[in-house]
């Protein structure tokens, strides 16, 4: 919300009800307090305020201070009524209140500076797949399994000789579609599984590229063994059985550098540290607030929100 929109609040309020009494708006000609340019009731308006909101409206200085003064005026109205006490107003308030303290936070935050080298790295680390890849590499792979529904499980030998057959299948293979393709055709014995798929890209460590999680330790070894696209690789045993690996495409590296990620994440790195001060404050005020909770309150929110529950 903008700096002006906390006393639009309660002019919604004012003049979406009968037109009430006008407050005196006090038009004085000596100087004011502060930077104050203006004052209806007991709100000051200062010249800050004012100059926020000619430039945020493309208005004239008069023009932002008229608007200003309508907007107090009818906030002073609102109060006067007691709206500012009723809900649903008073909550509009809260609300606004609690909008600005966030805006305030995080203005503090950006003053402090650009983002730090710590900062950098750990907004780098969360988002290395886009900022800060290494080179990949995209594989097809077919494997044989030890069958997750089999009431008995099928000797070792059995899925092993699976995924001989699996290689002798697709080794000739003249794309990533027709390897899948080739492995689909081998028959199983029973208790044994087949599956066939590409995989995303994924670095030299393991960690997959797009989304999250992580290749097995000899999986990744055998798919970066393989020299150019269209290789296949002898029989890879990991943790879910026996693979069989087509390489499909070696992806160079995606590097920003330190300036450019530095503009990137800055935003985020500016709302990490606003998160970072407003948690902080936050347990200041709550170490000093004596709070009590209903028991009851669990029972009581799942009643609300149960299905049928009255509005």
């Amino acid at each position: 919300m903008s700096a002006r929109g906390s006393l639009a609040a309660l002019a919604l309020a004012v003049l979406s009800c009968s037109e009430p009494p006008r407050p005196v708006v006090e038009e004085q000609t000596a100087t004011l307090e502060g930077d104050a340019v203006a004052r209806v009731g007991k709100d000051a308006i200062p010249a800050a305020l004012v100059a926020d909101v000619a430039r945020a409206q493309s208005l004239s200085p008069e023009a932002a201070l008229r608007a200003l003064v309508d907007d107090a005026t009818a906030a002073e109205g609102a109060r006067a009524r007691g709206l500012d006490k009723t809900l649903p107003f008073s909550w509009r308030l809260r609300a606004a209140r609690a909008r600005f303290t966030a805006d305030a936070i995080r203005a503090e935050a950006r003053a402090q500076g650009g983002p730090t080298d710590e900062e950098l790295a750990a907004a780098t680390l969360r988002h290395w797949q886009f900022v800060d890849r290494g080179e990949t590499v995209r594989v097809v792979h077919a494997l044989a399994m030890k069958a997750r529904s089999a009431a008995t499980p099928p000797p070792d030998a059995a899925v092993r000789e699976t995924a001989v057959a699996l290689r002798a299948a697709t080794l000739h293979a003249e794309s990533g579609a027709d390897f899948i393709a080739r492995a689909k055709t081998v028959t199983a014995p029973p208790g044994v599984e087949i599956v066939a798929q590409g995989l995303p890209p994924f670095t030299d460590d393991g960690w997959a590229a797009e989304g999250d999680g992580r290749m097995a330790e000899s999986f990744t070894r055998g798919a970066w063994a393989l020299k150019k696209p269209g290789d296949t690789s002898d029989l890879i045993e990991s943790p879910f059985g026996w693979h069989v690996i087509r390489l499909e495409e070696r992806i160079p590296p995606r590097r920003m550098s330190v300036e450019e990620r530095r503009v990137a994440l800055a935003e985020e790195i500016y709302a990490e540290r606003a998160k970072a001060m407003a948690a902080k404050r936050r347990q200041a005020l709550v170490a000093g607030t004596k709070i009590e909770v209903n028991a009851a309150a669990g029972t009581l929110t799942a009643r609300l929100f149960s299905p049928g529950a009255a509005p």
